[in-house]
């Protein structure tokens, strides 16, 4: 199986235009209104050789207060997070904290990396420590998705091990329990 690479962040945050060029055509709605992503939406992107199933969850906004959509929406990111392998955690450039909902940070397992990804860069300069960030936009649909695309690569699979002539495993198996 591909590993599996979830992208989380507030409301317009821009979770759904970059899924969407990482891809190269429209697999995720995109619209100024927040919501619009209302379950996740996973698709297989190639990273440079790397496929992974990449997705998209509703934005999470923890300073709007709970509403039944907003449960929603944490349980379902709350899940699938609780399954990748590595959590791309995307940050506008007008949020001064950078935090994510602590409700999420706890579903996040202890050996599952993170890549801070600054999105909307166009829009003005990030307040908050990075490791990339992208700026798509019409005229510039892909400025920063090649370092995005090396850091995940790197995160997931480390130069170090492809120089490694041995076969080595990606995926490890995952022993049925009884009963299921």
């Amino acid at each position: 199986y591909p590993p599996v690479v979830v992208a989380i962040g507030r409301s317009n945050v821009g979770k759904s235009t970059l899924i969407n060029a990482l891809v190269g055509k429209q697999v995720s709605l995109v619209a100024d209104v927040v919501g619009t992503t209302r379950d996740h939406v996973g698709v297989l992107v190639d990273l440079g050789g790397l496929v992974v199933r990449w997705i998209d969850t509703p934005g999470i906004d923890e300073r709007v207060g709970s509403s039944s959509n907003d449960s929603d929406a944490i349980r379902i990111a709350m899940n699938v997070i609780a399954n990748a392998q590595l959590v791309v955690h995307c940050i506008n450039s007008n949020d001064d904290q950078g935090e994510l909902d602590p409700r999420l940070e706890r579903s996040i397992q202890a050996d599952v990396q993170r890549i801070r990804l600054g999105t909307r860069a166009d829009l003005g300069t990030h307040l908050v420590d990075l490791d990339c960030t992208v700026a798509i936009t019409k005229t510039a649909p892909s400025a920063g998705i090649d370092s995005l695309v090396s850091q995940i690569r790197e995160a997931l699979v480390p130069a170090e091990i492809l120089k490694d002539r041995r076969p080595w495993r990606f995926w490890e198996a995952i022993e049925p329990t009884s009963g299921v």
